[in-house]
């Protein structure tokens, strides 16, 4: 880290910069603006991104966002699917259906929503705009930072005119590809997983084949490939998610998104799936943009004094347990939580944050990589998966994933506020 003199802060409220105006980073600053902190928002991009894919909102997600005051905009602005179909992709045969809905909003207290993440962005975005105590600086980076005994002096950058931020502490949410991250030592870094993350939006219309509903999320499992689809803004739109395996030998280049350009080797991926969903996903009908995945195998360190690391950045996982924003947002609202209980040592409670998300999170990391697995299986072990899923009764389904549903934020008080500008 660059070297800065110890200037301390000239606000009178602890001051925290959040490098990235992301989902993590927004959540981050209405957690913590509830706990008495002045929040600046530094974003690289120049605009709140339009851009983007859909993002599941698991009860756990939902569950904080609605006590930061998002619940009735979110209940406006999503969807919320019925069920979750998984299909045996070969024949096109359903194997059974995982209830959300009614089923989860009753077992959980919350619900199980589904919404593009420009959508979720902006709302974020709002809230933290009708707060005083918040600033969104888009079109503006953070280069470095330096750590001092008042806390920490971030380095940043708009346009062609370079600042200096004296803050109380830093909160790192610029992603999985953080210019920032290795200001922690021995955090956990991403590594190429050999698959790709194939990313297309449809419009609901005509030409959808049956089994891909708007109105229900679906899983096809196939051997080194699997499709997830669900619908967003009020059905008018398909998210889909093809994930194939990497064919070229070099890996790809990082943080990079790719292009489809070799139709055939595209198209072969789906050679041996259900006709109608092969003709579809192969069709000039979706524009697909590939997301190579890298992840880390686990978190390890998470702050190191006034410098914490909240979600891609602190712990890249993989997409198959439908947790990565999800974990995002678990992170912002107990790292508020921790600030809180805190008040007079913020490296402290950074440092609690870490321990207290360490072992969720490696489990949750975990069971993505488990469930690659499970989707991907080759024939005939994928025989077995079939038949044990056909034969799986809704409780024992809804058993396996109670454990990251039910999460909720301990001693949560909702009488903590924000001053509306």
């Amino acid at each position: 880290m660059a070297a800065a003199p110890d200037m301390g802060t000239t606000n009178d409220k602890r001051t925290l910069v959040v490098a990235g105006g992301g989902i993590a980073g927004l959540t981050a600053a209405l957690a913590l603006c509830r706990e008495g902190f002045r929040i600046i928002v530094l974003e690289r991009a120049p605009s709140r991104r339009s851009e983007g894919a859909g993002i599941q909102l698991t009860p756990n997600a939902f569950r904080v966002l609605d006590g930061l005051g998002l619940g009735k905009m979110l209940r406006g602005a999503a969807s919320f699917p019925e069920h979750i179909a998984l299909h045996n992709a070969s024949s096109g045969a359903e194997l059974n259906r995982f209830e959300l809905g009614k089923t989860i909003r009753k077992r959980h207290g919350a619900p199980y929503a589904v919404i593009h993440r420009a959508d979720l962005a902006a709302l974020l975005a709002g809230q933290c705009a009708s707060l005083e105590d918040i600033e969104i600086r888009y079109d503006e980076q953070v280069l470095d930072a330096a750590v001092h005994a008042n806390g920490v002096t971030v380095l940043s950058q708009s346009g062609t005119t370079a600042r200096e931020i004296n803050a109380t502490g830093l909160i790192v949410a610029d992603g999985v590809w953080s210019s920032l991250a290795d200001i922690i030592p021995d955090r956990a870094k991403p590594e190429f997983s050999g698959q790709i993350a194939w990313r297309a939006t449809a419009l609901n219309e005509g030409t959808i084949p049956n089994g891909i509903e708007a109105n229900n999320t679906h899983l096809w499992m196939a051997p080194n490939s699997h499709l997830v689809t669900y619908g967003m803004r009020m059905g008018r739109e398909i998210n889909l998610v093809a994930v194939t395996q990497w064919a070229d030998k070099a890996e790809p280049k990082r943080g990079q998104m790719i292009p489809l350009t070799d139709r055939a080797a595209f198209n072969q991926h789906f050679a041996n799936w259900n006709a109608p969903v092969a003709e579809y996903l192969t069709s000039d009908k979706l524009n697909w943009t590939g997301w190579p995945l890298f992840a880390a195998e686990k978190p390890r360190a998470l702050s190191h004094g006034p410098v914490v690391l909240i979600g891609d950045a602190a712990h890249a996982m993989l997409p198959f347990a439908a947790q990565g924003g999800a974990q995002a947002i678990e992170d912002a609202a107990v790292l508020a939580k921790c600030c809180g209980a805190k008040t007079g040592d913020l490296a402290g409670a950074f440092a609690q944050y870490g321990q207290e998300r360490m072992e969720r999170v490696s489990k949750v990391m975990a069971t993505a990589r488990k469930n690659r697995r499970i989707y991907h299986l080759p024939q005939p072990l994928s025989f077995a998966r079939n038949f044990v899923l056909r034969h799986t009764p809704q409780e024992r389904l809804q058993k396996r994933v109670d454990w990251i549903y039910r999460w909720k934020l301990e001693g949560e008080s909702s009488s903590k506020e924000c001053i509306s500008e």
